[in-house]
């Protein structure tokens, strides 16, 4: 797929897989659980890439392994026209500082015992050579820029709302000016009527500092408003990309279309009801041959069970990608 002549970011291939415990004395090699398996992408600058799928497709992984928290077992990733795959030392701290990370959970992702103007302070510190003075007032503007006033730099994490303590992880990201966000479900453990302010703090960041953004959400009401593509995540491969309209308006993949009509919103095309999504997601450390979503798929046939279909663009939509056989019907 192709979304820009020169991507901000490009994976392909990415493998991440983690040995499973084996029997004492057994004398095969250790299981695998291949949490991420052949993951291929492309973000352009200042675009918003949706991810979405069942807990546990590998959404979580694949983001960790681009930032550097998951080893990677196969595959590549570029950033910003450079390789980080196999970047060491002082090169790939300075690609990690052009791509920072919202974590789902605010209060686990602070350190309890700084002040909220401290760990933004400590963020500056280690990635700028500031005077003290340029680093009050650095702190003072991220704080005004995610929406906290100023007053609130005094307080500790468990002095904030869970809203607050979100923004500050925002503000920390933002401390080191990346050109990418890395959003693992950021809204997800928030009150439901703070989550459309954050949502909106995302929009806003995007427009007026040009972010690129990868946004893992459960909610595909939060994505639709947010992204400009969505990738839909199935046993840790992509089973379905495109532009965001597109894959909502018609869903290629049996996948996508059973997600979208178990969503919670009035305004979902009803037709999609008859795409009813049953049973549990099979293990990773053993996937079922040929498509992996076949034993649970309504529309299943003989070819889906020997042989998986790789993605390919949809008849007459280049840019709408599915990997299904029966895709183009």
């Amino acid at each position: 797929m192709t979304v820009a002549a020169t991507p901000l970011l490009e994976v392909e291939g990415l493998e991440v897989a983690f040995p499973l415990p084996r029997r004492r004395h057994w004398p095969a090699p250790a299981p695998l659980l291949r949490a991420v398996a052949g993951v291929s992408l492309e973000l352009a600058a200042g675009e918003t890439l949706g991810v979405v799928g069942e807990s546990g497709c590998g959404k979580s992984t694949l983001l960790r392994a681009l930032i550097g928290l998951e080893r990677i077992n196969g595959g590549r990733i570029r950033f910003a026209g450079e390789e980080m795959t196999g970047a060491r030392g002082a090169a790939l701290r300075r690609l990690r500082r052009g791509m920072q990370m919202v974590f789902q959970d605010p209060f686990g992702s602070l350190n309890p015992r700084l002040r909220a103007g401290q760990a933004l302070e400590e963020a500056l510190r280690a990635n700028f050579k500031l005077a003290a003075a340029e680093r009050t007032r650095r702190t003072a503007a991220l704080l005004e820029r995610v929406g906290l006033a100023p007053a609130l730099k005094d307080r500790f994490p468990h002095e904030l709302s869970g809203g607050q303590r979100q923004r500050l992880g925002i503000a920390r990201a933002l401390a080191v000016e990346p050109q990418l966000l890395l959003a693992d479900e950021p809204v997800s453990a928030l009150d439901v009527s703070v989550q459309a302010q954050i949502i909106n703090l995302f929009a806003e960041l995007r427009r007026d500092l040009n972010l690129a953004c990868l946004f893992i959400a459960h909610d595909l009401a939060v994505v639709r408003h947010l992204c400009d593509r969505v990738a839909v995540m199935y046993l840790g491969r992509i089973v379905e990309t495109g532009p965001a309209a597109a894959v909502y308006a018609r869903p290629r993949h049996p996948y996508t279309r059973a997600l979208l009509a178990a969503a919670p919103e009035p305004a979902a095309d009803r037709r999609l009801a008859r795409a009813p999504l049953a049973g549990e997601p099979p293990s990773p450390a053993d996937p079922p041959p040929g498509c992996p979503f076949h034993p649970r798929c309504p529309l299943a046939v003989a070819r889906c069970q020997q042989l998986r279909p790789e993605l390919a663009p949809a008849p007459g939509a280049p840019t709408h990608q599915a990997a299904c056989h029966l895709a183009g019907q």
